[in-house]
Formats: C-alpha cells, structure tokens, sequence
C-alpha cells in the first residue's frame, strides 16, 4: 500500500463513525483495567497511524508496534508516538514487560491467532491485562475482509476459547443497534461483487459512506452503547468483540 492510502487512513480514523465510537469504547476499558496501576507500561499493536496509540498515551507510557513497512514508515515521521517495526507473532520486547498488551482489530490478520495470544502474554507481566478487538460472526464475511486481508471473524465463544475462559475479564460484542442493516449491506455488496464486470472486490466498508451527515447520525446511534459497555453490561449481538483477559498462568 501506498502513503496516499496512509494518510487517507489516518483521516477515517480521526474523523469516521466507527472510528471514533470504537476509540472510546476501548479507552474507557482501557482505563478500568488499569485502575491502582502507578506508571503503567503500555504496548499497543497494529497501531495504524497511531490515534489509538495517542488516547492511550493518557494512561500511561505507550510503546507501538507496526507490521506494514510503509505504514510504520509513516506513523513513525509524525513524530508523535513511539513505534517500532515488527510481527505480532514474534513480539521484539523482553518477557514481563508491560502492565497492558493491546491489539485493536490485529489478531484476524494473522494465521497463527494462537500464537498471537501467546507472544502478547509473553510481553505481559505476571499481573498485566490484555485487550483485543475483533470482527464478529462468519456470516457478515464480505470484500471488506477480502482487501483487509482478514483470515476469519468470531463469535464470542470462539474468542473466549483462544483466550482462555478463566482469563477473561469482560468479553462482549458491541455496535450492536446497527447489527441489521450492516448485515444487509454486506449481503447486497457480496451479490453485487459476484456479478462484478471487473471481477475485482468492491472498496472497503469505509469507503461506502461519504455523506458527513450520515456519518454524524451513525456515530450518534453507536454512541447509545458506550455507557453499557463502560458499565460492563455484555451485548448479545453485534459487529465486533472486545475481550479483556488476565495473564495465563502458565506463562
């Protein structure tokens, strides 16, 4: 990917619907996972172009970690976060280091999930959290996962499985009130692409609303879950999971 694709990046994460929601939501779990933690050492991969990497910086002292060459390429000449280049799977860092690992929308990425889980605990300290989001449910698969390389969705249970259920702090799906017409959306986006003269997928969900007003009234319905999730109230249903997990025992 090129840096015209990062910086159009960077924007949808400061200025998209879901973008924005999602941040909060994760911050404020964030910061009750850390609450009694002095100086908290924060790892944060998959970083992107570092907004969630910013909020977090709040919390505590924040390291980041990029996969992508040119996309750690251009985070890093913002000057604003520091970030290293590296794989989920082999993590650059010592054992028992930070006090929170997180992983926003990383682990579906990657083949080896399991290995994912294991080098975030590794990082971990012996009384650290970790935190990931990911996308949910089979059924909502489209061209959207396809160009962002995604290797799966899950449901809860299969997310409680990898992490293991004595770990979890709190698991929950959320984005949830707009749980329908996304599924309808991607349905209508799968048939079209079938029927595509190109043969190609179609853009990205992100690319589908342009229109700013829509783009504020959705970000209003999404806002509707932050005080349940931030209560710790689960949700049945819904787009993504967000999961909180202690450190495994054996590690």
């Amino acid at each position: 990917m090129d840096r015209a694709y990062f910086i159009n990046y960077y924007h949808l994460e400061r200025e998209h619907w879901w973008f924005k929601v999602r941040s909060e939501i994760i911050i404020n779990h964030c910061t009750q996972l850390l609450q009694g933690v002095k100086n908290p050492k924060i790892l944060n991969i998959g970083v992107a172009t570092g907004y969630l990497s910013e909020k977090l910086m709040a919390l505590g002292e924040v390291e980041s970690i990029e996969f992508d060459q040119t996309c750690y390429e251009f985070t890093k000449n913002l000057n604003k976060i520091k970030i290293v280049q590296g794989s989920i799977l082999q993590l650059p860092f010592e054992d028992n280091v930070f006090d929170l690992v997180c992983a926003f929308d990383v682990i579906e990425h990657v083949n080896d999930d399991q290995k994912a889980i294991f080098e975030m605990n590794r990082v971990s300290r012996t009384a650290g959290k970790l935190i990931v989001t990911v996308p949910a449910f089979r059924s909502l698969w489209s061209s959207h996962d396809e160009i962002n390389h995604h290797f799966r969705r899950y449901t809860q249970k299969q997310l409680i499985s990898l992490v293991g259920e004595d770990n979890i702090v709190f698991c929950s799906y959320f984005n949830s009130i707009l749980f329908i017409p996304v599924y309808l959306l991607k349905k209508i986006q799968n048939l079209i692409s079938v029927f595509h003269k190109s043969g190609k997928p179609l853009n990205s969900n992100f690319d589908v609303i342009r229109s700013s007003l829509v783009n504020q009234v959705l970000e209003k319905i999404f806002r509707l879950e932050i005080n349940p999730l931030k209560k710790q109230s689960t949700l049945p249903f819904g787009i993504s999971l967000i999961c909180s997990s202690r450190k495994l025992k054996h590690l």
